[in-house]
């Protein structure tokens, strides 16, 4: 299932946060990039829905528009980092959960994504929407 999100320009940022029921395998995040060589600094935090400390690491990785990875990390519950994509077009951000998280518990997912152009002036994507598989 897809979902348009709502996202408001929080300080030069869009923000996500997201509620990654236990059935779901892979929340994915999209975001349109209609210039290139756009810099993109990404800020996500994981954390169990209920606040009970169980663990919450995720593997992410983010794809440019050919499903070339720009981008991965491994095994944080948060982290931030910056990619430069060259291209134009649909990039995403997904999730999975490492093999020592365990299945089966809601977790809340926060994301903040700030994109400047190279003169250094923030961009801001027209439309997003996540998607989970």
């Amino acid at each position: 299932p897809y979902a348009i999100l709502l996202l408001l320009p929080l300080a030069t940022a869009l923000s996500w946060s997201y509620r990654w029921r236990s059935i779901e395998k892979r929340p994915c995040f999209y975001f349109n990039l209609e210039e290139a060589n756009l810099k993109a600094n990404f800020y996500f935090s994981v954390v169990d829905a209920k606040n009970e400390g169980i663990k919450s690491a995720v593997d992410a990785v983010i794809y440019g528009p050919n499903n070339q990875v720009l981008h991965s990390v491994a095994g944080k519950s948060h982290t931030e980092f910056p990619i430069t994509s060259g291209m134009t077009g649909e990039h995403s951000l997904c999730m999975t959960l490492t093999e020592d998280s365990p299945p089966g518990v809601e977790r809340n997912i926060d994301l903040d994504l700030t994109i400047f152009r190279p003169d250094g002036s923030v961009y801001v994507p027209k439309a997003a929407k996540s998607h989970v598989q």
